[in-house]
Parts: structure tokens; sequence; C-alpha cells
């Protein structure tokens, strides 16, 4: 791959002064709770309580009299405090509320999914009632490409583009990760499509755009055809746990396509390129996805896992395992540490797997 270009570097971070004692006060305590609190043993109740005051922080120290908060230089020190710590959890939690309620009945855990989705949304820069927001991402090379990124409360965290699929389509754009244009490709974990989008864009004959929310799905096929690429990116449902069963029990060494509800993949399919990004949140995505990758990556010498993770300390357990667990059957090429001048305080890790030589 060629060198990485000096925009890749850490950027030097500007001084800000710091957090004033009362949010720290005020953000510690309620902070350790969360850390010391396994989110399996969560119940909504607790949930709730939690909540409750995450949602007073961010009222009295982020989303209230800005101009107070700016001179006191507090406002962007709460938001990435905010962004850094309380994100991943948001995210793990709002996984394990639709194990509390399966079928969406439960008022209480509704509510809870919707305080969720509000507050994650704040800090990302929506609001929950913004509903649907479109977004023009511009490439050095191939131009612009056009996103819509649908409400969060429908959409689970594929509502938007993240910082690491960005990072990974601007590296397909510069030519730091070539494409191959004689094999189709595969997208994990998609979300809104970006990276399919942009390796269709760079030369890909055909691209499988895979994610197992029907939402996010149907938004991706909006995206596709919003951008000219229909018939060259194929939207497809992808649930990495029925693959893995249908692999045990030897369901899909038949003929004909996998069966899902959206789009199909030929079940001989075997590619020689995987993309995914920002998609191991939860300790079984670190074990399912090294499985999903085995069962679908080409045994060609040339083919390749190329990855793109943010390292976010509350994810770092589940990082080591998702390394562990690649080990059984690949071997990691190459692995690239870089910053986006956007997000200067998150680290990114670029991985390149190949699988081991039999």
């Amino acid at each position: 791959m060629p060198a990485l270009s000096p925009s890749c570097t850490p950027p030097r971070r500007r001084k800000h002064s710091s957090p004033p004692e009362d949010f720290d006060s005020a953000f510690s305590p309620i902070l350790h709770s969360l850390l010391s609190t396994a989110p399996r043993t969560l119940t909504p109740h607790k949930t709730q309580a939690f909540l409750g005051s995450l949602r007073s922080l961010h009222t009295t120290y982020i989303a209230t009299d800005p101009l107070r908060a700016n001179r006191h230089g507090s406002a962007d020190l709460a938001l990435a405090a905010f962004q850094k710590h309380i994100s991943p959890w948001l995210v793990k939690v709002l996984d394990i509320a639709s194990e509390w309620d399966p079928e969406g009945s439960d008022s209480a855990v509704q509510e809870i999914v919707a305080d969720i989705a509000d507050l994650m949304a704040q800090l990302c820069g929506r609001t929950a009632g913004a509903g649907t927001v479109t977004r023009t991402w511009k490439f050095d090379r191939l131009g612009d490409v056009v996103i819509r990124e649908p409400p969060f409360e429908e959409a689970d965290v594929g509502f938007q583009t993240w910082g690491a699929g960005v990072l990974l389509a601007k590296l397909i754009d510069d030519l730091t990760i070539p494409i191959p244009t004689t094999h189709p490709i595969l997208e994990l974990g998609s979300g809104t499509g970006l990276v399919s989008l942009v390796a269709s864009l760079a030369g890909a004959n055909l691209v499988y755009l895979s994610d197992y929310n029907e939402t996010v799905l149907n938004n991706a096929k909006f995206n596709v055809e919003a951008n000219g690429l229909d018939g060259r990116v194929e939207v497809v449902r992808l649930d990495w746990r029925e693959l893995d069963t249908e692999s045990k029990s030897g369901e899909n060494s038949g003929e004909g396509p996998f069966t899902t509800s959206i789009g199909t993949i030929p079940r001989s399919a075997r590619f020689h390129t995987i993309f995914a990004s920002d998609c191991i949140y939860e300790p079984s995505h670190a074990v399912l996805l090294p499985r999903v990758v085995d069962i679908l990556l080409s045994h060609s010498p040339d083919a390749q896992f190329i990855i793109v993770l943010p390292m976010r300390d509350r994810f770092q357990m589940e990082v080591a395992l998702f390394e562990k667990n690649m080990k059984h059957a690949f071997v990691c090429a190459e692995q690239k540490t870089m910053w986006r001048e956007e997000d200067p305080g998150m680290e990114y890790r670029i991985y390149t797997f190949e699988r081991l030589l039999s």
C-alpha cells in the first residue's frame, strides 16, 4: 500500500482549559457507577435511573445556557466526555433493551429506547425530532456521494455515517486501498452504505452492501439509487448469527442463494475483498465476525478482509477478543493507526487480514 499521507498523523491538539470542578464532581460518580455495573446485569428500572442522571447532566452542562458554558470553556469538554464514555454505553444498552422486549410491546422498555435514541442523536449533533438528514460527502478523486441518514429510533446505530466508515471510504478514494475490478466485493455492517458506494465508484464491478436491520437496508437502497449505482451495488440482508448457524449445520453447502428477506448472495460466493468498519461493540460481535469472514472470504492467496475500528475505551475488551479470534484462521498482514482531522481525539486502527497458509 502507498505510504500514509501526512494528514494521517496525529494532529496537534489545541490546549483547552480544564473542565469546571462542578462538572467533574457531578460526572465522575455517575461514570464510575456506569463502568462498575456490567451492562448485562442492568434492569429497566436501573437503566431509567442512569438515563435520568445523564439527561440532567446533559441539560445542565451541554444543552442549557451555551453562552455561560462557552465562557467557562466547558460545553465542548462536557460533550467530548459524553461522546467518549457515554455513547458506547448507550449503544450497549440499546442492544440489551431489544432482549428485554423482543416483541416491542413493553411501554416502559420502549420509553427507554426512545430516551436512548434522543440522547444518542444529540451527542451526534442531531436531535431525535430532526428526522431524516441528507448529507453530501465530498471526495477528492471520486466526487460527491449523497447519503440519506434515517432517524436514530428507526435505524438503531445504522442511523448515521460513522467516522470509521468515512475514513475507510477516503482510503479507497485516495488509492491507499485499491479496489479490484474483476471480483465482487462484500461490505459487512454497511449502515448508510458510504463505503460500498465509494467502492463501486472506484471501479468495483459488483458490491454487496449488507446489514441486518431492514430499515437500514431500505435506506441504503435509497442511497444506492440516489447515486445512480442501482445494478452495481446489491443491497442484501445478512444476519451473522443466522449465517453462523447455517454454517455449523451444513445448510449453506446446498444449491441456490443464501435465503434473505432483502436481496440474495449466491451460496457459492466467496469474496476476494471484504470490508467492515466500526461493527464491534458487543463480545458476540467479536466472536461472530471472524466466523462470518471465514465463511465468506475466498481461499485465494490474494483475498483480504479490511476493517477499520475506532479505539474507544469502552470497547477495548471487545477489540482484543476480535483480534484473538481472527488468529484462528487469519494473519494480520498489515495494521496501521490513523486519526481524522474531524475528530482528532479518536484513534482508528486499520487492519488487513489474509488467510493463514495451509
